[in-house]
């Protein structure tokens, strides 16, 4: 087991004018396939690519 690897996860928001709610979280093994699901989210929701160091 690596345990230097690392994983991306994406949270995936709603903001809402009086509220935010996390709608989804999804982990990916690189970078361009988070940054691929967060750029192809639809135009109400916002995307967060976080690092995570396993």
């Amino acid at each position: 087991m690596d345990l230097n690897k690392s994983f991306f996860t994406v949270i995936v928001i709603s903001v809402d004018m009086f509220e935010s709610s996390i709608v989804d979280e999804r982990h990916f093994g690189t970078i361009q396939e988070a940054m691929i699901y967060k750029n192809n989210l639809p135009a109400e929701l916002q995307g967060l690519v976080c690092e995570i160091s396993a």
